[in-house]
């Protein structure tokens, strides 16, 4: 009796051959994928991905790639990111968003963990008075603050624990001017106008009671340490706040300013003058045409001031290097190691760090105001005639730009802490405003 072999129907002898088959299509893919590569179609290659960490002040923001939430509040490590451009986005409430968009580039970490938020807030006004200058003194969370009043320009202090002193006339001064404030290092005595060489002066101890402002010889000063430094005609000038006291000290006749380092020399013929620095072999170095005076010494760099020309030279060094630019007067970071300003020419914001060359950070169509530094160092605060905006430095992706607050008339700005005071006109009201930052 013959014994009949059962035979398998062919698509069940065929299944096991294609599961084997993708299989051994598949591995490799996988194994690609969970290590981190990826095929990219515009390159037609494949590629490793990236990382991405994001973070803010303050933190928990909720964090968006390419429109699409990630269920993510920063701080957030993204590992396998495509390589390629993505839009990031932070939303937080009360907060105003920001977005950026970054490169990923494969087998390397993308940062965007610098991030600051911005409160979003109405600016509230917290003094009436028509303030048309203010400076905070970091220090003393005090503002200096000039204003006028029926075309009788005054100084006065405020802070939000004490209020404002009693007003002091600001004698020869012109109906609402805007002199250039500046405070001594240890936030005790403000220097009031000196921008240039015929700009009225003034100087006043606000550790003191009451409040005295004492006037000046009209011209260009700075603070060289503890001492406000001038340069006239035929003599240095330096006034010590401390004592009250000017000491006079004589300039040779080919001379026109000088500092214990160096020296601002006439030469025979022209009127160029030479840069002298007395450590340094007795080097003289020529100046480009112009009637140069020092405006600041600045660890280890002279910054000389021709009217809205600026000059600076690194002092002590075998290889001299100098940078010029153009506009107002500096507001310096006094953080960096290395002395950097933001300068204000008419609707340009200048970053520059005295060590390269200055780079225009921001043009616009409308004159800017001012410029003030955050804490951070990393964001800055412009003033159009109209708007306050925040701009981050990090040109990645262009510089974010932040609206923080929309006025009638903007006079000037200043940072204390986490606060943006403006001097300005909203509504109908003239006054100080401020906007909560952080």
């Amino acid at each position: 009796m013959s014994r009949s072999v059962y035979r398998a129907p062919f698509h069940r002898q065929i299944i096991p051959w294609i599961f084997a088959a993708v299989f051994f299509a598949t591995a490799p893919v996988l194994i690609f994928y969970t290590s981190g590569y990826r095929l990219n179609t515009k390159k037609t290659v494949i590629e490793r991905n990236g990382t991405l960490i994001v973070d803010s002040t303050p933190r928990g923001a909720r964090v968006y790639i390419d429109g699409a939430f990630t269920d993510k509040y920063t701080p957030v490590t993204f590992q396998n990111v495509a390589p390629g451009d993505h839009t990031i986005r932070l939303e937080r409430d009360t907060y105003r968003p920001w977005e950026k968009r970054l490169t990923v580039r494969p087998e390397q970490v993308t940062f965007a963990n610098t991030v600051w938020l911005w409160r979003d807030i109405e600016p509230e006004l917290v003094l009436s008075n028509p303030v048309t200058a203010l400076t905070s003194s970091a220090q003393r969370g005090l503002l200096g603050i000039v204003s006028t009043f029926d075309a009788t320009t005054t100084f006065s202090t405020w802070s939000p624990r004490t209020g404002a002193s009693s007003p002091v006339v600001l004698k020869g001064s012109s109906s609402g001017s805007h002199p250039l404030l500046r405070w001594s290092e240890d936030g005790k005595t403000i220097l009031i106008g000196g921008e240039d060489t015929q700009a009225l002066t003034w100087w006043a101890r606000t550790d003191t009671a009451p409040l005295q402002v004492n006037p000046l010889p009209a011209g260009l000063y700075f603070w060289n340490g503890a001492h406000m430094h001038r340069a006239a005609d035929d003599a240095v000038y330096e006034v010590d706040p401390q004592t009250g006291s000017l000491v006079r000290m004589p300039l040779a006749a080919d001379t026109v300013d000088q500092s214990d380092t160096l020296a601002l020399l006439k030469t025979t013929g022209t009127s160029a003058l030479l840069l002298h620095e007395f450590n340094f072999n007795q080097r003289r170095l020529s100046l480009p045409e112009g009637d140069w005076r020092l405006a600041a010494l600045k660890n280890g760099y002279a910054l000389l001031k021709d009217g809205v020309q600026w000059l600076s030279f690194k002092l002590g060094s075998s290889t001299p290097s100098s940078n010029q630019t153009r506009g107002s007067w500096p507001d310096w970071l006094t953080s960096a190691s290395q002395p950097t300003a933001i300068v204000l020419n008419e609707n340009e914001v200048i970053f520059w760090r005295l060590d390269q060359a200055p780079e225009t950070l921001w043009r616009q169509s409308d004159f800017v105001v001012r410029a003030a530094w955050h804490r951070n160092g990393l964001s800055i605060f412009v003033a159009s005639k109209i708007k306050v905006f925040a701009i981050e430095l990090d040109s990645r992706g262009g510089h974010q730009i932040t609206e923080l607050g929309s006025f009638d008339h903007v006079y000037n700005i200043s940072v204390d802490q986490g606060l943006l005071y403006v001097a300005a006109e909203k509504d109908g009201k003239h006054g100080l405003w401020q906007i909560t930052l952080e």
